[in-house]
């Protein structure tokens, strides 16, 4: 039986006719040359093999199964189909610790294809400084991961000097002698001679270790970190200055200091994005669904991982703005106005508010798919929209979703708003679990929408 089996596979972008009538076999231990000229439809037929393109006609399979229905697909197949699927920001052994959890790979697997491809000694530095001929060999360690009985390789010599196609060429012949198929793509004929619950906890695990490997996180962390201490300063300095901010004798003034860390909001909601869109800014995107085809549960996944990295900027923001305010009430010799019941309901609020807007974050950039854009559209909303819708119709204000989170961390309504809106009467604020269902709802709307057109989108 033919490992793969191509039938008829049609595909047109517009006017376009990429791909027509394609048909082909390629059988168990042997290494096949897929060959045409640039733009002759080459990668558009391997991404629909790998299911990351809709055919408008035909089937492809491999080992009698679409690739989206097949079970543990990276323990069957591996695939490199384009150098650039890295974060730049990540180092090589990350991205490979990564792939090796998404994959179920055996760790200890990682050295030995960092040997294989000879990246033993640039295994610590970030991928942004790779040649092409790095990534190639990098892509090519990813797919080597799970030691699988299927390679498809995409142009997998672009890059490579001379000395680098022969060893790709050794490499090749050499999984073909141990048993392993390959299906490799060129331009150039002389360069091709388990269950629901344990899947998606492993993804949660994997998109959580992609944060933890992204200097985007960390540096919208400390952004977070460094406007709150900012403005808790400036508020605790103000207060009792005849102001507006009374004194931090009162339970108001040293509410309006503790509630300085609701700028960790939007940068969760700004973070929540780039955990979805920045997948494909980055082409990253290919490996993740590689690896997990059933997209719904990506999907999911990144929305859990992004809201608990989303309760890190809320616990981080609310820490540094109390700790801020009782350090002034302690300077100043008052005692704390506000009881522990209350602080811990402050606390609680600003935890659930980042963390639920972090998942909306998620699906809104999955959405959009542009991390410009969904940057751009998350301080549009919070700073000129929320700002503009509430104070033009102040019974709509405790439903919008920004104020709702805000009020969730003990911000009066309207004290989070931005411009005329800032402090404007009107309205009541929601009921702390009214307010919390609201974002929950929101986040689930965002993601299931988003999830329903990741299904039926082609990853490009």
């Amino acid at each position: 039986m033919p490992v793969i089996e191509v039938r008829g596979l049609t595909k047109r972008f517009g006017p376009m006719l990429a791909v027509d009538q394609m048909s082909f076999d390629v059988e168990p231990g042997t290494v096949v040359g897929f060959l045409g000229s640039n733009g002759a439809g080459k990668t558009t037929t391997l991404r629909m093999l790998l299911g990351m393109v809709r055919p408008d006609a035909g089937t492809a399979t491999i080992n009698g199964r679409a690739y989206p229905d097949l079970q543990e697909p990276l323990h069957q197949v591996g695939a490199v189909l384009e150098a650039s699927s890295f974060h730049p920001g990540r180092t090589a052994r990350n991205h490979l610790r990564i792939q090796a959890m998404a994959g179920q790979a055996d760790p200890s697997r990682i050295d030995d294809v960092l040997d294989l491809v000879e990246l033993t000694g640039v295994a610590g530095r970030r991928i942004g400084g790779f040649s092409l001929g790095m990534r190639q060999r990098l892509g090519l360690a990813t797919a080597l991961l799970t030691d699988p009985d299927l390679l498809i390789l995409d142009e997998p010599a672009s890059g490579l000097d001379p000395e680098g196609v022969r060893w790709l060429r050794d490499l090749l012949r050499g999984l073909a002698a141990e048993g392993a198929t390959v299906l490799v793509s060129s331009h150039i004929l002389a360069e091709v001679a388990q269950t629901v619950d344990s899947v998606v906890i492993r993804l949660i695990r994997v998109e959580l270790l992609k944060l933890r490997t992204t200097r985007l996180t960390y540096g919208l962390l400390a952004t977070a970190a460094a406007l709150t201490a900012v403005f808790a300063v400036i508020e605790a300095a103000r207060a009792g200055s005849g102001h507006g901010v009374g004194s931090l004798s009162t339970a108001s003034g040293l509410d309006a200091v503790i509630t300085a860390g609701i700028w960790a909001l939007v940068l969760a909601t700004v973070m929540g994005v780039t955990v979805s869109s920045g997948e494909f800014r980055h082409a990253t995107a290919t490996l993740t669904y590689l690896a997990a085809p059933q997209r719904g549960r990506v999907l999911t996944a990144k929305a859990v991982a992004g809201a608990c990295a989303g309760a890190v900027f809320g616990l981080a923001g609310y820490v540094i703005a109390l700790a801020v305010g009782l350090s002034f009430v302690a300077a100043r010799g008052y005692h704390v106005a506000i009881g522990d019941a209350t602080l811990a309901r402050y606390a609680l609020g600003h935890i659930v508010g980042t963390a639920l807007l972090a998942a909306i974050g998620v699906g809104v950039g999955s959405l959009i798919r542009s991390q410009l854009a969904g940057v751009i559209g998350v301080f549009a909303w919070t700073i000129v929209i929320e700002s503009i819708l509430g104070g033009l119709f102040t019974s709509i204000r405790p439903y919008l979703p920004y104020t709702a989170a805000s009020t969730l961390s003990g911000t009066p309504l309207g004290g989070s708003a931005f411009g005329p809106a800032h402090g404007l009467a009107g309205g009541t604020p929601l009921p702390f679990a009214a307010a919390t269902a609201l974002l929950a709802g929101l986040a689930i709307v965002f993601c299931a929408v988003a999830a329903r057109t990741t299904v039926v989108r082609d990853v490009t």
